[in-house]
């Protein structure tokens, strides 16, 4: 009896006391510590949300230039056909006129340079701020970082061409200042017409911008998907 005794007051002495108050102390830290994460994890799917949808408002502005881009480089590709398949001496100032100026687009073949510069400035600033590795989507984080990598060569590719384009006619223009019959027929001016007539490289730079711009329209609708879509600005 008296084990039993000194038992039950042991268990209501200061031990359980002790025991109690510790108990009430973890669980309280426990609570502190449960509400930071889920405070931090929502700061951070907050900040995650931000980056994906600038990354995506970069996207459709770069898909609109990507479209105009594609337009006229279709425009190219038909003038570098006619070039192709017309002898220099029977070249048509008529023929000619409808590539001088579209007035549907107000460009010309031969003075628009067409130079584009891209954005990415999102996404250059999402993988500096350290955020990427709190991302839940790494697959999204991929394409976009092909989907980058091909716009920027593609950018380097087509502005290359357009400054190429742009001396040769400088140059054409300092040999004969006449029309663009004139300059096109011109024997001294062949660097000029040979590539305004490549037909292959005006058709590359054209099926590439328009892979591009399906890999962005494929990626602007990946982010929308996401669990980091910004709800409000959903089409």
């Amino acid at each position: 009896m008296k084990i039993n005794l000194t038992q039950k007051e042991f268990f209501k002495g200061p031990l359980l006391r002790y025991f109690r108050e510790l108990s009430i102390v973890i669980l309280g830290v426990a609570v502190t510590f449960a509400g930071s994460s889920l405070f931090n994890s929502r700061s951070t799917d907050k900040q995650l949300k931000y980056y994906f949808n600038a990354i995506k408002m970069e996207m459709e502005a770069n898909l609109q230039q990507i479209d105009t881009l594609s337009l006229f480089l279709e425009y190219s590709r038909d003038f570098a056909n006619y070039l192709s398949r017309t002898p220099v001496n029977q070249l048509n100032p008529d023929s000619i006129s409808k590539w001088e100026w579209d007035n549907a687009h107000n460009w010309s073949v031969f003075e628009t340079s067409m130079i584009v510069t891209y954005m990415n400035d999102a996404f250059e600033t999402f993988k500096s701020s350290g955020m990427m590795s709190y991302s839940k989507t790494p697959e999204l984080l991929l394409q976009i970082q092909k989907c980058n990598t091909d716009l920027r060569n593609m950018e380097n590719t087509t502005n290359s061409y357009m400054k190429d384009k742009v001396d040769k006619k400088l140059y054409a223009m300092d040999i004969n200042s006449g029309s663009t019959i004139e300059i096109l027929s011109n024997p001294s001016n062949k660097p000029l017409l040979s590539l305004m007539g490549s037909v292959g490289f005006n058709e590359s730079c054209w099926k590439n911008a328009k892979e591009v711009a399906k890999e962005l329209k494929a990626c602007i609708a990946a982010i929308e998907k996401s669990c980091y879509a910004d709800k409000n600005n959903r089409k």
